[in-house]
C-alpha cells in the first residue's frame, strides 16, 4: 500500500527479503511475500532489489546487530534486519518507508481473532491477556515479581486505563500492541539499525492522524470472525488497486528460520555455530526456539562487559 502511493510522487527503490536456503516448514512459507513483492514491483515499475538472507550472512551480522541495539531483544530476525539495512545503504538510501503499525491499526494479527472470541470485560483482563498470550514467554528466571505486580506496573506506566474501550475490546487490545510492541520494539529496532548505516526510518501508518482516524473505526469493520477476514476493510479498499493475489494472501510472518537452518542445513550453519560456541565457551544452549534469544543475551553481556547476577 505504501509503495503503491509513494510511486506516484517519484520512482521508488523497493527492497524485499528472500530466505536462501529455504527450509521445509509446514507452518510457514518464508518466501511467499518475496514472490508477491517481485510481481508487484514489475507491474508498478519499482526499482526493485531482492535481498537474499543466508546462514553465512546471519553469522556476519550477528555481533554488529547486537552491539547496535545496545540492549538484549527477544527476536531471532535481528541479524537479517541489519543485513537489509546494509544493502539499502549501499544503494544510497538515506530515508526508508516501512509498514510498521499497519497490522496494529488495521487488524492484521491472528491474535485479534482470539481477543474477539475471549470476550474480555475489563482493562486489567485485557492487559493480562496481552501479557500472557501475546508475548513469547522468555526463558525461566528466578525472580520475586509475580504477574499481578507486573500488570500493576504496566497499568501505572505504559497501559493507562484510558486505552480501554468497553464497546471494542479488540481495539483496546490493539492499543496495547501499539504502545508495547511498536514503540518499544519495532521502532527502536528500526531506528538503531538504521542509524548503524546512516539512515532514518519513516512509518506512514504510525502518523498521529492515521492512527487516530483508524482507531476511531470499530474493529468489526476491519475484520470478521475468522483468519481469512483479517484486514478486511483494507482488502476491500484496495480490491481494484492491488493484485488479487495480494488482496487474498494469507498472513505470513518475517522470521529468521535459524533453528530450521541449523537442523536442515548443518554445513551452511558452521559459522554461526562456531560463533555461538565462542561466545558461550560451550555448546550448552537449548536446541529449540530459545537458542537465538539466549545467545543474543550472552552476546550482549560479552560485548558490553555486563555482569549478570
Amino acid at each position: 500500500m505504501i509503495a503503491y502511493h509513494a510511486q506516484k510522487y517519484s520512482q521508488q527503490n523497493t527492497f524485499t527479503n528472500h530466505i536462501m536456503p529455504c527450509p521445509v516448514d509446514i507452518n510457514e512459507d518464508y518466501n511467499s511475500d518475496s514472490a508477491e513483492a517481485n510481481k508487484l514491483a514489475k507491474n508498478e515499475g519499482f526499482k526493485h532489489t531482492m535481498v537474499v538472507h543466508s546462514p553465512k550472512l546471519y553469522a556476519k551480522h550477528w555481533q554488529k546487530s547486537v552491539y547496535a541495539l545496545e540492549e538484549p531483544m527477544y527476536n531471532p530476525s535481528i541479524p537479517m534486519y541489519s543485513h537489509m539495512n546494509e544493502v539499502m545503504s549501499k544503494y544510497g538510501i538515506v530515508v526508508t518507508l516501512a509498514g510498521d503499525m499497519g497490522d496494529e491499526i488495521l487488524c492484521g494479527y491472528p491474535s485479534y481473532i482470539n481477543v474477539q472470541r475471549q470476550k474480555i470485560k475489563s482493562h486489567r483482563d485485557c492487559v493480562i491477556f496481552w501479557l500472557t498470550k501475546r508475548l513469547i514467554q522468555p526463558p525461566s528466571l528466578n525472580i520475586k515479581t509475580n504477574l499481578n505486580d507486573i500488570v500493576d506496573l504496566l497499568i501505572d506506566t505504559t497501559f493507562p486505563e484510558a486505552l480501554w474501550d468497553s464497546d471494542d475490546p479488540v481495539s483496546s487490545y490493539m492499543r496495547l500492541d501499539q504502545q508495547g510492541l511498536c514503540a518499544e520494539d519495532y521502532f527502536r529496532r528500526n531506528d538503531r539499525l538504521g542509524m548503524l548505516y546512516s539512515m532514518e526510518g519513516r512509518f506512514p501508518f504510525a502518523s498521529k492522524k492515521m492512527i487516530n482516524y483508524c482507531m476511531n473505526i470499530h474493529s468489526s469493520y476491519k475484520m470478521g470472525d475468522d483468519l481469512n477476514s483479517l484486514k478486511d476493510m483494507s482488502r476491500k479498499s484496495y480490491l481494484n488497486i492491488l493484485p488479487e493475489s495480494i488482496i487474498n494472501k494469507t498472513k505470513t510472518g518475517w522470521t529468521a528460520p535459524i533453528n530450521l537452518w541449523r537442523n536442515q542445513f548443518t554445513k551452511e550453519c558452521q559459522e554461526i555455530n562456531r560463533l555461538a560456541k565462542k561466545i558461550t565457551n560451550s555448546n550448552n544452549l537449548p536446541q529449540d526456539k530459545r537458542w537465538a534469544p539466549i545467545l543474543h543475551l550472552l552476546t550482549w553481556q560479552k560485548l558490553y562487559e555486563m555482569n549478570l547476577r
